[in-house]
């Protein structure tokens, strides 16, 4: 029984750089800020807790809902790209950059992780797409909703134990 004890204290400092500290409130506000360019549902900053990397984060999100016939299917910038750190973007600009291990594009999704100083932010668009199977066309639904999830890095100095 005595190595319970030992065992609370080794996971207390192996659990709680994850739990250590927020990223500024202001990063998932600069996201928020972004993205009323388009008519939405819902547009919301929260906190929260999320997974990333198989290790446990607390930070903030950024909930964004709208819908194609909102916007316009063929909407210029594509909500998809808006949030990404590409060299001629608007968070490029700012100081973020992107992270390719992370990023991911399929049909009815799209992924990226992009970072600055210490903090990361992943970034999630997600709609229905679909080809039928008749007609062999793309086939898309209406409804788009982006999510962003912000956090300090592992390596940041305020994740370490003291």
């Amino acid at each position: 029984m005595k190595c319970v004890p030992v065992l609370l204290v080794l996971l207390t400092l192996f659990a709680v750089p994850a739990w250590a500290a927020d990223p500024p409130p202001e990063v998932c506000e600069e996201f928020r800020r972004a993205l009323p360019i388009y008519k939405h549902i819902q547009n919301e900053t929260r906190p929260a807790t999320f997974e990333f990397d198989g290790k446990p984060y607390r930070g903030c999100e950024v909930v964004f809902k709208t819908r194609w016939s909102l916007i316009g299917a063929n909407v210029q910038p594509a909500p998809q790209t808006l949030l990404s750190a590409s060299e001629s973007g608007e968070m490029y600009r700012k100081g973020w950059r992107a992270d390719l291990r992370y990023d991911a594009d399929g049909r009815g999704s799209t992924s990226y992780v992009i970072r600055r100083e210490d903090m990361f932010c992943r970034v999630l668009w997600e709609f229905v797409a679909y080809v039928d199977e008749k007609t062999k066309e793309v086939v898309s639904g209406d409804d788009l909703s982006g999510e962003v999830q912000c956090s300090l890095s592992a390596s940041s100095p305020a994740m370490r134990p003291k």
